[in-house]
C-alpha cells in the first residue's frame, strides 16, 4: 500500500512489483523478436519474387535470340526433334553465363521437357521460369530456366 507520508511504497509490495516488470521486459522482446522474423521473412519474399521476374524475362529474351538465321525457339525445337542439344547447350551458355557469371554467387540450369542441359547443382532453387513450345509435329515441348544459388 501507499504510504501517504513518506509516498512510497511498502517492501511486501516491491517482489510483485519486480515479477510485473522481468515479465513486461521479456514481452516487449517476444514481440520485437517476432516482428523481426516477420520482416526477414517478407524481404526474401520480395528477393524470391524479384528473381522470378528475371528469370522470366530472361528465358523469354534468350527464346527471341537470333542464331544463325533463327530465334532460339526453333532451335528447341530442332533440338527436341533431332534429340541433339549441343548447339543449345552452347547457345545457352553464352547468353546465360554474361547473367549468371560462372563464379558468382547465383547459377542457372536450362532444362527440355526435364532433361537438363547444364547439370548444374544449387543449394537452394529461388526461381523458376517455364515457356512451352509447340512443335511441327503438334507436340509441345517444355523448356525451363531454374536459378539457384550456390
Amino acid at each position: 500500500m501507499l504510504d501517504s507520508k513518506k509516498g512510497g511504497i511498502d517492501a511486501e509490495e516491491l517482489p510483485g512489483l519486480f515479477v510485473l516488470i522481468l515479465f513486461l521486459l521479456v514481452l516487449i522482446l517476444v514481440l520485437f523478436s517476432l516482428n523481426y522474423l516477420n520482416e526477414s521473412k517478407k524481404q526474401q519474399q520480395v528477393k524470391i519474387s524479384f528473381e522470378d521476374i528475371n528469370a522470366n524475362r530472361n528465358l523469354g529474351y534468350f527464346l527471341q535470340l537470333s542464331v544463325d538465321n533463327k530465334i532460339v525457339a526453333d532451335l528447341v525445337s530442332e533440338s527436341y526433334l533431332n534429340n541433339n542439344y549441343e548447339k543449345l547447350k552452347m547457345t545457352s551458355n553464352q547468353f546465360f553465363n554474361q547473367i549468371y557469371s560462372p563464379n558468382g554467387p547465383m547459377g542457372y540450369d536450362i532444362s527440355i521437357d526435364g532433361k537438363s542441359l547444364n547439370s548444374a547443382e544449387f543449394e537452394d532453387e529461388i526461381a523458376k521460369s517455364t515457356r512451352h513450345i509447340p512443335l511441327i509435329n503438334g507436340e509441345i515441348v517444355r523448356i525451363e530456366l531454374h536459378v539457384g544459388e550456390r
